[in-house]
């Protein structure tokens, strides 16, 4: 009885051990810029509501504010825009209106690296080569990972 309580105890230690390890992984700092896996270039905006990625400049266009934990808001620190997009794939920023295209799903395993998933349309936060900046079906691969910096 000793020892089925003693394993009792090391496993339920274990699970709230790695239940805090693990959302504390996922705890952004209130103010993030995300470069992306793949490419190196950086989430950026510009005033006229255009996302896109571009070299690390560490100016306030590649800065974004986070609201949230695990359901995420990012608003860009130089325009106060929130990062948008709808069903057809497309990225901006907008007037912030608390709408769920506007909130992102905060997931990762690896430390330091974060995929967004947007709450309305279930796509993934996508770049490529181009500077383009897109939602994509998930497919795990390192254009849908973002390095929190």
């Amino acid at each position: 009885m000793k020892r089925i309580l003693s394993l009792l105890l090391v496993c339920t230690v274990s699970l709230f051990t790695f239940v805090g390890f693990a959302s504390q992984a996922l705890a952004l700092p209130k103010t993030i810029s995300l470069q992306n896996v793949a490419t190196g270039l950086y989430l950026d905006s510009d005033s006229n509501k255009k996302v896109y990625t571009k070299e690390r400049n560490d100016g306030s266009y590649q800065k974004w504010n986070v609201s949230g934990t695990d359901i995420i808001s990012l608003q860009n620190a130089a325009t106060g825009f929130y990062l948008d997009s709808d069903s057809n794939k497309k990225v901006y920023t907008k007037e912030r209106n608390n709408g769920s295209y506007q909130k992102w799903n905060v997931s990762g395993t690896d430390p330091g690296i974060i995929s967004l998933q947007n709450v309305a349309t279930g796509f993934y936060l996508d770049s490529n080569s181009k500077k383009n900046v897109y939602t994509k079906e998930g497919n795990g691969g390192s254009y849908q990972k973002w390095w929190v910096r």
